[in-house]
């Protein structure tokens, strides 16, 4: 009798334990009421093309940012934009590109990626570029002195006062800090009338404030340098409509640890329209997302997105996206 039990309670709970399913239905229908012509409607990739938009290949995966100098457009003295990518042909090199306000690519420059730059100088060990500071490449020099003694503690201290007094604008930063790729040692580099002196010193001279270095300049850029934000703003474009292609509902199954998997634990997924997504942006250009889901209880004006890159003072918008390579990459449209 028990065993007839147990063989009944087996067969209930192989029956009543199913697998997570999804169900697919047909849609064919737009989700909001105002009907749109899609034909004026082009991807990204139809209007750079066209040559209607400039595409921007950044790097082959999100994992080459690691070595960039900066990460988003820099915005200099609402003059010009600076953009960063990867050099195609050797991986240790990045490129640089300049564009004036109208998005048009007016100059580069090549730099290794290890490179450093401080107060808009492109910095190695033992030359400095001052591209970024008057559109100069020639690979200029760094001179070096050398305080490594302990007796050179009077001559640093010296330097420091001299520099201060003179306004010397310069910069200073300890060995293996993040910041000083250049070498392992500490230093101070001056910047007087655009010339770089570099001034190393061991770290058995005393600390930094008894020495009186302060390092009035910062890492990397001055403040004329300004990075563009990422934006997702309601002003920047407008949903027209998503068209649904086909509702996909998840149909959980009754084991005991369904919850424990899905979504990273404890969420169900929420039930899919798959399609299209057209949008219009500000400067009038009608763009469509393809290959899109959004959640059936969602808005598809709450959805449907691009982040750009742009400010007032510009004529173009940059756009930033993935390709389906996973590239990272920005496109380029004009007002």
């Amino acid at each position: 009798m028990k065993f007839c039990i147990w063989i009944i309670v087996i067969l209930t709970l192989i029956t009543s334990c199913h697998d997570d399913k999804w169900s697919s239905k047909a849609e064919n229908r737009f989700l909001l009421v105002k009907k749109i012509d899609t034909t004026q409607y082009k991807t990204i990739e139809e209007l750079n093309s066209s040559r209607k938009v400039n595409k921007i290949i950044i790097s082959d995966s999100i994992n080459d940012h690691n070595y960039f100098h900066f990460y988003s457009p820099l915005f200099y003295d609402n003059k010009c934009v600076y953009i960063e990518k990867k050099y195609p042909s050797d991986k240790d090199k990045s490129i640089i590109l300049k564009l004036d306000l109208d998005g048009n690519i007016i100059d580069s420059i090549i730099i290794n990626k290890y490179s450093t730059i401080i107060n808009n100088f492109i910095i190695e060990k033992d030359s400095y570029i001052s591209w970024f500071v008057d559109n100069n490449k020639e690979i200029k020099p760094l001179e070096h002195t050398d305080y490594f003694s302990k007796s050179d503690t009077t001559k640093l201290k010296t330097l420091v006062k001299s520099l201060k007094n003179h306004k010397t604008v310069f910069y200073s930063k300890v060995k293996y800090s993040s910041n000083s790729n250049i070498d392992t040692c500490n230093f101070i580099i001056s910047f007087k009338n655009n010339k770089l002196q570099k001034y190393n010193y061991s770290n058995n001279i005393d600390s930094q404030s008894s020495l009186g270095i302060t390092g009035d300049i910062s890492f990397d850029f001055s403040k004329k340098y300004k990075q563009l934000p990422l934006e997702h703003t309601k002003d920047f474009y407008k949903v027209d409509n998503f068209f649904a292609n086909f509702h996909k509902t998840f149909i959980p199954g009754n084991k005991p640890d369904f919850n424990l998997h899905l979504n990273g634990g404890g969420m169900d997924p929420c039930n899919l329209f798959y399609g299209t997504c057209f949008i219009t942006l500000q400067s009038g250009i009608k763009l469509k997302k393809m290959n899109q889901s959004i959640c059936d209880y969602k808005k598809p004006e709450d959805f449907c997105d691009y982040r750009s890159y742009s400010d007032k003072s510009l004529n173009f918008i940059m756009i930033n996206d993935m390709d389906q390579h996973l590239n990272s990459v920005l496109y380029i449209l004009k007002n």
